[in-house]
Parts: structure tokens; C-alpha cells; sequence
């Protein structure tokens, strides 16, 4: 449809007008037909949402993969490696970026957001005769993957959760309107993470329980969104809640035990256990030929964990990668019912609710383990086994960073991160302000927004 690629065309122009704050009336008088670049039917506005080249291969995540402890590279490939900027990031350094631009992280959940706000505000202007269900699932879905897209800047831009400092600290800029002419501000963490919650709560109120497509949101997926993003929250009564309701709609898991351990990729692609269906574009640094399986992470699987053989491979004393969910080299970084039988256990073994933990943990443990896995009985050990084991199954789903910062907060629960290369250590402090990365530097010196401390 021709008005398709007229707001395709628009959405890049205007993530260019959020990033410079300029608007160039000649783009608009190039458009031939602007009657028919403008979406005005639920059709049309489904159309925009299920462009799956920009809502579900996602480009965020990408920086936090990079910076996490479960991989590392080799020396050959550190020094093949052409990329700085992703040099950088391996290495936690104070300057990312340098001279480059175009910053995926950044640029495409605001493309995103843009295409939200475009068809939130179109929503008003459709007119009756329309299929109400339609129009709530459309509406619901805008909502979701703006929630989505803020969630994944906060977590690469906004300042470390703290429940003493979030009224002042500062999140990301929150556009909630398609006028590309408003400034560029940034909110606090609080307004940033109260807007995250927001929506996907009322997109959850509108979504149908499960989605036609898995690229599409629906309610299980915000459920599960939200148990997500309350154990981050450290509310654990309603982390509980929301994956109890996300596991009433879709709950069932893959059994692991007769699945073949010889394949390239173990995992097909929207098996079962997947609830929203979202990629990483694949980073040079991350490339399956580079990235090798972190030593310490792969000790972590004992001999009758199933998932040793199915997620990685031997390569030359080394172990690579292959239990992506997208069915590829890719990684999978949607949503999974796995995650939230985790995020249940979670939450009830943080609220002493030990016995419906174990049990939770042992309904999901049947499908991962050859027999019957001891489970510990103190809060401590039981919690200290269910962080090993989020690290063991969510690995390589843009799930670790946010997982590393939560656990910092607490002086018992702290992790250092290190890496060797090239005769050089690298370390980062829990709670380091390099846990949150800068903000492009083009974006920074047109906007004047403010910068984050390195």
C-alpha cells in the first residue's frame, strides 16, 4: 500500500527530527498524496503495527548483551575485531562511542515509539462502524510496544533504580506525541518507570489473552512483561500476581528430554514456550564465530541439566552458542513462558513463601533436568540456586544486565564483573556508573539534554 511506505518514509524523518529538533517543511510537500500517507482505517493501522522489520526484529539489547559476564572472545578475534565502539562496550569504557554514530539502541525504540504514538493518535480520529475488540487489540498493542521500547532504553539510558533517588535521577526522554517539533527532555526515573507501568497495564486491560501471531502482544505477554518488570521493581506480591495470571493463559513448557542435541539451532522458531516473539540483530562482536561461552557460566550446568548439550557446543576447547529461541544465531529476546516460571519462584521464595516456591521451581525443573533436582530449604540458598538458575536458562535473552543491576543493590548479592584480554584485566563495581550507558554524543550536542557520568 502506498501510504505504507509514505509513513515508513515519515517515521525515519521524523526519529531524524527527535534526534535534531529541526523540521524541514520540504518533506511534507514531497509527499504526492497526502490524503493517502495518512492511515485512517483500523486495517490500515494494523498494517503499521505488524511492520515486522521494525516492531519485532528488534535492534535494542544489543549494548547490554555486549557488556555482560556470560561470554567472552579470544585474543585473534579482539584483534579482528573492527568495531571500537563495540570494543568498548566489552570493556566497559568511559567513552563508547568516540566518532560513531547511528546508534541502534537508541534510535530504533524511538522509530518504534514513533509508529505508536502515530497510530494512538489515529485511533481517535476512526470512526464508526468498527470492530471494537479490533480496535482495543490495536490500541492495546501500541501501548505494549511503547512500554517495550521505553523498558529497553531505560535499561541501557536511564540512571540505576534507587527508590531514595528516582524523583531525582534521571530517566529517558518519554515522547508520548508524534509532533516532532516538541523538545527533547529527559524525565526522572520515576517518571519513566511509572509511564512503562502505565501502559503495559492498560494494554494488558485491552489486549486479547493470546495474540493470531507471536509477533503480536497480547495479554499473556503483558502479564508476563509485567512480572518482569515488577521482580526488577523488587515488588514480589505483584511479580507473583501478574506471572500467575500471564501463566493462566499460556503456561505450557517444552519438554527438553527428547529433543536432539545434534542440531545447528535446538530451537525452533515460535515453539511453544514462546508468548511474544522479538530478535537481536546479530553485532560483529556477538557473532557466533567470535563469541565463545563464558567458562564460568558453562560450569554452572551439572550432567543432568538437558540444557548443557541443547544451548551450547564444543568448538576447539571452546563452547559456542545455539539454544537462541529465534531458531537461529540470533538471539531471541521476547517474552517465554520459562522466564516467567522463574519470575513466579522468584517472587514467592522473596516473600517467604518457600514451599509454593519450591513447588513452582519443580513444575518448571521437570522439563529441564534428566531426574528430580534437590532443592534448597533456606531463603537464602534457595534464592542464591534461583539466581544460578535465571542465569542457566534466560541466558543470552537481554535478560542478564537487568538481572546484574538488581542484584547489586544489595551488599550480599553483589557480583564483579572482570575480563582478561589482550594482557590487560578490565573490572566493573557493582553499581558503577558505567551500568548505564552514555547517551549518543550527536544526540546530546543538539538536544542539550544532559549527559550521563561515566
Amino acid at each position: 500500500m502506498k501510504y505504507i511506505k509514505c509513513i515508513v518514509c515519515y517515521a525515519m524523518f521524523g526519529l531524524l527530527i527527535l534526534i535534531t529538533n529541526a523540521c524541514k517543511k520540504d518533506f511534507l510537500d514531497a509527499i504526492p498524496d497526502r490524503a493517502r500517507a495518512i492511515p485512517t482505517t483500523l486495517a490500515d493501522l494494523r498494517a503499521l503495527l505488524d511492520n515486522s522489520s521494525i516492531i519485532s526484529k528488534l535492534a535494542g539489547y544489543g549494548m547490554p548483551e555486549m557488556s555482560t559476564d556470560d561470554y567472552y572472545v579470544n585474543l585473534n578475534n579482539w584483534t579482528a575485531l573492527s568495531r571500537t565502539e563495540q570494543k568498548n562496550m566489552y570493556t566497559w569504557a568511559a567513552d563508547i562511542y568516540g566518532n560513531f554514530e547511528g546508534i541502534d539502541d537508541w534510535n530504533a525504540p524511538y522509530q518504534r515509539i514513533l509508529y505508536c504514538n502515530l497510530v494512538l493518535e489515529r485511533l481517535k480520529a476512526v470512526t464508526q462502524p468498527y470492530d471494537v475488540q479490533e480496535f482495543n487489540d490495536i490500541k492495546g498493542s501500541a501501548l505494549f510496544i511503547r512500554a517495550w521500547s521505553f523498558w529497553e532504553l531505560y535499561n541501557c539510558f536511564g540512571a540505576l533504580y534507587d527508590p531514595s533517588t528516582w524523583e531525582t535521577e534521571l530517566g529517558v526522554p518519554l515522547r508520548l506525541t508524534s509532533d516532532i517539533t516538541l523538545p527533547t527532555t529527559r524525565s526522572t526515573v520515576r517518571e519513566t518507570l511509572t509511564q512503562i507501568e502505565n501502559d503495559m497495564k492498560e494494554s494488558a486491560d485491552l489486549l486479547q489473552g493470546l495474540p493470531r501471531v507471536k509477533t503480536r502482544p497480547s495479554k499473556a505477554a503483558a502479564l508476563a512483561f509485567l512480572s518482569r518488570f515488577y521482580l526488577f521493581m523488587e515488588n514480589y506480591p505483584q511479580s507473583e500476581k501478574t506471572a500467575s495470571e500471564s501463566l493462566a493463559l499460556q503456561s505450557d513448557l517444552l519438554d527438553y528430554a527428547p529433543l536432539s542435541t545434534s542440531l545447528n539451532y535446538s530451537f525452533g522458531l515460535f515453539n511453544k514456550e514462546v508468548i511474544f516473539h522479538t530478535s537481536m540483530s546479530i553485532y560483529a562482536i556477538l557473532n557466533a564465530t567470535r563469541l565463545n561461552v563464558s567458562k564460568e557460566l558453562h560450569l554452572l550446568y551439572k550432567g543432568d541439566d538437558l540444557r548443557k548439550e541443547l544451548f551450547f557446543k564444543a568448538s576447539d576447547g571452546d563452547f559456542k552458542y545455539k539454544g537462541s529461541y529465534n531458531g537461529s544465531a540470533a538471539f531471541f529476546t521476547g517474552l517465554a513462558v520459562d522466564e516467567v516460571w522463574l519470575n513466579k519462584a522468584e517472587a514467592l521464595a522473596q516473600q517467604g513463601k518457600l514451599q509454593d516456591a519450591i513447588e513452582t521451581f519443580k513444575q518448571f525443573a521437570k522439563f529441564r533436568f534428566k531426574k528430580e533436582q534437590d532443592i534448597p530449604a533456606s531463603k537464602d540458598d534457595l534464592l542464591a540456586y534461583l539466581r544460578d538458575e535465571r542465569r542457566r536458562e534466560l541466558v543470552f535473552r537481554g535478560i542478564r544486565w537487568m538481572d546484574l543491576k538488581r542484584y547489586n543493590r544489595h551488599s550480599d548479592t553483589q557480583i564483579v564483573l572482570e575480563r582478561f584480554i589482550d594482557g590487560k584485566n578490565y573490572t566493573l563495581a557493582p553499581r558503577s556508573r558505567r551500568y548505564v550507558f552514555p547517551i549518543p554524543n550527536e544526540v546530546v550536542r543538539i538536544t542539550g539534554i544532559a549527559q550521563n557520568e561515566r
